[in-house]
C-alpha cells in the first residue's frame, strides 16, 4: 500500500480494516501478473463515462444502476483486485462470473456486496496518477507531468476491448485530472451526482464514526484547501470539506464543453432512474452518434435516505458549522 493507503487503514476499526497479510499477498500477485500484460487496445471508439460528486451524494447508487442497467463495462469487486493486471481480472471474471448478476443496489458506505458488485478500483487510478500521500489528493488540475496519459489511455481502451464495450467508472480522481480525462480516453462523458449539503454533511459525520470510532477523523475525499481545515474542530472540518469540494468540482466541469458533464440529482435519481439512464444515453448518442444499449431494466424508482439534524450534540454543532458557511439543503 502506499503511505496515504496505509495510514489511514491503521486507523479503521475492526470492521472496515484491511488485513494486511492478504493485502500483501494480493500485492505480490499484481506484481507477479503485471509484466504479462499487454495493452495493444483495437482502433474501435467506445464510451467511457465517469461519475463523481461530493461524498455520500449517490454516486455508488448511479454507479450501481449505469453498471447494471446499461450493456456497458464496469471494475467489479473481483477485477479491483487485479489493479495492475486489469485485463487479467477482466478475463477471470468473465470466464467464472459471467457478464451480468442480479443487481441488490445495496451498499455500505460505497462498498458494494459480492464479487460482481462495482467498484470504485482505488488502487488502480492512485498507481497511475502517482498518488502517495493527502498532498496528491489535493491539487486539482494541475499539470501532472509524472503521469503517463499515453499508456493510461491504452490500458483503458485495452480494458474496453477486454469487456467488449464502453466502460464506466466512480472515481473522485476524475475531477481532478478532469481535462486530461476528457482528452486521454475516448468518448468522455461526465456524470456529476448532486445531493443537499446537510444530508451529504451528516452522512458523512456517520461514516466517520462507524469508520474510526470516532468523528475526529477526516473521512473521504479531500479538498484543495484541506491543509487550513486539518486543525479545526470535526463540525468545521466537514462543513469545509462539502463547501470546499463543491467549489473544486463546480470549478472542475466549468473547465469542459458543457455538453460532455450530465448533471444528476440524488433526488431526481431516486425518483426516476430510468430518466437518469435516458439522459446519459441522449446525451452519447447527440456527442457521439454512439447507441447505448441496455442490459436490465432499472426499477421504478429507490427510497431516498433523507437525513436533517438531530438533537445529539454532534449533528446540531455540524448544522451550526453548515449554516456559518451558508450551505443549506
Amino acid at each position: 500500500m502506499n503511505r496515504y493507503v496505509t495510514q489511514e487503514n491503521e486507523q479503521r476499526t475492526a470492521k472496515y480494516r484491511k488485513d494486511r497479510q492478504r493485502e500483501q499477498a494480493i500485492r505480490d500477485m499484481n506484481a507477479a501478473l503485471a509484466p504479462l500484460e499487454i495493452y495493444e487496445p483495437s482502433s474501435i471508439d467506445r464510451p467511457s463515462l465517469f461519475i463523481f460528486g461530493l461524498p455520500r451524494s449517490g454516486t455508488t447508487l448511479a454507479y450501481q444502476l449505469f453498471a447494471h442497467c446499461l450493456d456497458i463495462g464496469y471494475v467489479n469487486n473481483l477485477i479491483a483486485r487485479f489493479w495492475l493486471a486489469p485485463l487479467a481480472g477482466i478475463a477471470l471474471s468473465r470466464e467464472v462470473l459471467g457478464t451480468r448478476a442480479e443487481a441488490t443496489f445495496e451498499s455500505d458506505y460505497g462498498k458494494t456486496r459480492g464479487p460482481q458488485g462495482p467498484h470504485e478500483f482505488a488502487y488502480f487510478w492512485q498507481h497511475w496518477l502517482g498518488i502517495e500521500d493527502v498532498e496528491d489528493l489535493i491539487r486539482f488540475n494541475q499539470p501532472a507531468p509524472h503521469v503517463d496519459w499515453g499508456k493510461l489511455g491504452r490500458v483503458v481502451r485495452s480494458m474496453q476491448d477486454g469487456f467488449d464495450s464502453g466502460i464506466v467508472f466512480k472515481t473522485m480522481y476524475a475531477a481532478n485530472h478532469v481535462r486530461e480525462f476528457a482528452a486521454t480516453f475516448p468518448m468522455p462523458l461526465f456524470i456529476h451526482v448532486d445531493r443537499d449539503p446537510t444530508a451529504v454533511a451528516l452522512s458523512i459525520l456517520s461514516a466517520r464514526k462507524s469508520y474510526y470510532g470516532t468523528p475526529d477523523t477526516w473521512w473521504a475525499t479531500y479538498p484543495p484547501d484541506y491543509s487550513a481545515l486539518r486543525n479545526l474542530g470535526f463540525a468545521e472540518q466537514i462543513a469545509g470539506q462539502v463547501a470546499g469540494l463543491r467549489l473544486a468540482y463546480e470549478e472542475a466541469m466549468a473547465l469542459l464543453d458543457p455538453e460532455v458533464v450530465v448533471r444528476l440529482s440524488y433526488r431526481d435519481l431516486c425518483a426516476a432512474p430510468e430518466l437518469a439512464l435516458q439522459k446519459v444515453r441522449t446525451r452519447l448518442r447527440s456527442l457521439y452518434g454512439y447507441d447505448q444499449a441496455f442490459a436490465g431494466r432499472a426499477p421504478p424508482s429507490f427510497e431516498p435516505r433523507e437525513r436533517v439534524a438531530g438533537t445529539a450534540a454532534d449533528e446540531q454543532a455540524l448544522a451550526a458549522a453548515l449554516a456559518a458557511r451558508g450551505l443549506r439543503g
